[in-house]
């Protein structure tokens, strides 16, 4: 059997890093079972990029690099990119309306995974399974 991919969004991975309680118990029964190797969780560079800048509001903007650093490397994600045909679905996610989420819906579908979110404007998209 396939283990589940899933979409891991900004604020889950900076929760799933720095406050591991705020995770709602599903989500967390799913790292659990990434940990497990039931399932995938998959990081997009979009999400990397937006993980920097919460770290830097968040006032951890000088240990940004490491924290990046330690979340590429562990063994728990898989990097997975933004290609060429993600940008060229851009206008088929209209219900999805800022585009940092857009292109994390995009990925998703492209992945069939689930995204790992609570954000409405994701779980709003008929598109994608969103888990949260």
């Amino acid at each position: 059997m396939t283990p589940t991919v899933h979409v891991v969004d900004t604020h889950t991975l900076y929760w799933r890093e720095f406050a591991p309680k705020r995770l709602p118990p599903r989500v967390a029964q799913v790292f659990e079972d990434v940990e497990a190797g039931r399932a995938a969780a998959v990081l997009l560079p979009i999400v990397l990029a937006e993980f920097y800048y919460v770290l830097r509001k968040e006032g951890l903007g000088a240990d940004a690099p490491l924290y990046l650093q330690y979340v590429c490397e562990a063994s728990v994600y898989r990097l997975e990119p933004l290609i060429w045909d993600d940008i060229r679905q851009l206008p088929s996610f209209p219900e999805v309306p800022e585009m940092h989420d857009r292109l994390i819906a995009i990925a998703a579908k492209r992945l069939d995974a689930v995204v790992l979110t609570r954000d409405p404007a994701l779980h709003g998209s008929p598109q994608i399974r969103c888990l949260w």
